[in-house]
């Protein structure tokens, strides 16, 4: 109960805005990379979940854990969902350590 009032008192239209710039630098990158991202972009679709396809994906994400960044390989994706916790350094961190090479 206490934590829907904390998401409620926040407010869902500012922790959605929130969640959607945390991944923008995350987008970015991988465009930038020629990454595939599954993920749906389109404003009408998109959300705070973005998935990804890169090769070896499963030692990418053991690799990450590793370094207690948590992400998810799921269908042979890479599956990153921040919340209104995490921080940019969070995400700057996430990118420093994904290293696709071109």
């Amino acid at each position: 109960g206490e934590s829907l009032k904390l998401l409620l008192g926040i407010g869902i239209p500012v922790i959605e805005k929130r969640l959607k710039s945390l991944l923008d630098p995350l987008i970015y990158f991988l465009h930038s990379k020629g990454i595939e991202i599954a993920s749906l972009l389109t404003p009408a679709h998109r959300s705070s979940i973005l998935s990804f396809k890169v090769k070896d994906g499963a030692r990418l994400a053991a690799k990450l854990a590793r370094g207690k960044i948590i992400v998810s390989y799921r269908e042979g994706m890479i599956r990153v969902s921040p919340h209104i916790f995490n921080t940019d350094s969070d995400i700057t961190r996430l990118i420093s350590s994904l290293a696709i090479k071109d």
